[in-house]
């Protein structure tokens, strides 16, 4: 679901898995942030096509999976920065490599290729991101960035 349509209950669990040190830590922006915070950010959103928010929500149970993003955008140029963070309850479950697969395939008609800047701290994301088919094209001293070529 994307972010600007999400119900608060919704809402409130994307804010609270976002604030989790095992997430912040991986993330641009480590800093927590209050709900508040959260919702103006998804306001902000709304009306910017150069980002787009989705969160991945159980059929079953209704509860927060995860969240997969595209920031920025260039429609032009046909890529987008890519992320991804899962909601720990769900993690070594092999949710984020079905969630990968099936928004890359879902991503191919739109994009030829996608990005990713991984924490150069964080050999669990760049392990998943080689493994689903990301290649390094570069790092400095806090990313390492990356690339994945998708077929138009």
């Amino acid at each position: 679901m994307n972010y600007t349509t999400l119900p608060v209950s919704i809402h409130k669990q994307v804010w609270q898995v976002r604030n989790l040190p095992e997430i912040r830590c991986c993330m641009t922006n480590t800093n927590s942030f209050s709900f508040e915070n959260h919702l103006q950010f998804v306001k902000s959103i709304c009306d910017d096509d150069a980002k787009v928010y989705f969160a991945v929500i159980s059929n079953e149970s209704a509860e927060y999976i995860g969240s997969i993003y595209l920031n920025p955008i260039n429609w032009e140029e046909y890529w987008a920065e890519w992320g991804l963070f899962i909601n720990p309850e769900f993690s070594g479950k092999g949710m984020a490599t079905r969630l990968a697969d099936i928004f890359f395939n879902n991503m191919t008609p739109l994009f030829s290729k996608l990005m990713a800047n991984v924490r150069a701290d964080n050999p669990h994301s760049l392990k998943f991101h080689l493994g689903v088919g990301f290649a390094e094209i570069g790092r400095d001293e806090t990313y390492i960035h990356l690339e994945k070529q998708l077929l138009l």
